[in-house]
């Protein structure tokens, strides 16, 4: 299922119950199952067969709902950085470029593949910025913001994105804040490329 899509469904969902009970409540997220933030686990080397021994099913790996954390070239990777309050659901798309060549007149079916490349990984963060109150849900908003409006890479803490793609640094290309139900969540949804870091020489 299309991240962005299950989390406008879930918010509006909380909607509905708030509606029905008169009082705010947090959305219920991924059908029931519980979105765990433990502060054990927000340092920078997260371990995730420690995650999964300390929350077995609670915990919904088949959508990606994983920890994530943002950090700035210039910043310290063990003290400093932005942790997503609530982990979001990741979804990662790849293609391959291929340079075809076709023969004129051939009796062969198709085209000649000269070479392959890789191009970079499409990457979809949807998440819920939710606090107790307006103005806390603010310093949320604004501390995400410092990472998407900045002019260069971002380096990226993420389990699925670091040890299965090899991905550590993102190029974020667009991001949304829609309006969201609920004074005290906010969703957000970021549009990002997978950057690798080339070194370029110059010729003298």
């Amino acid at each position: 299922m299309d991240p962005v899509k299950l989390i406008n469904e879930k918010t509006n969902l909380a909607l509905k119950i708030t509606n029905a009970l008169g009082y705010n409540m947090p959305p219920p997220f991924l059908f029931g199952k519980s979105v765990v933030v433990d502060p054990a686990l927000h340092s920078w080397d997260y371990n995730e067969d420690e995650f999964n021994a300390k929350y077995g099913d609670n915990f919904e790996g088949t959508l990606f709902l994983v920890p994530v954390k943002l950090r700035l070239e210039k910043e310290n990777k063990d003290t400093e950085g932005y942790r997503l309050p609530l982990d979001p659901l990741i979804s990662i798309s790849g293609k391959n470029i291929i340079r075809r060549r076709y023969v004129a007149k051939s009796k062969m079916r198709g085209s000649i593949k000269e070479t392959w490349s890789q191009d970079d990984y499409e990457i979809t963060i949807a998440g819920l910025l939710q606090a107790d109150d307006q103005d806390a849900l603010g310093r949320h908003i604004s501390r995400l913001k410092k990472y998407l409006e900045v002019a260069e890479s971002v380096h990226i803490v993420c389990n699925l994105l670091n040890n299965v793609f090899a991905i550590t640094r993102i190029a974020i290309e667009s991001y949304d804040f829609p309006f969201t139900k609920g004074v005290e969540n906010q969703a957000f949804t970021i549009k990002a490329y997978s950057d690798d870091n080339y070194q370029l020489l110059e010729e003298k």
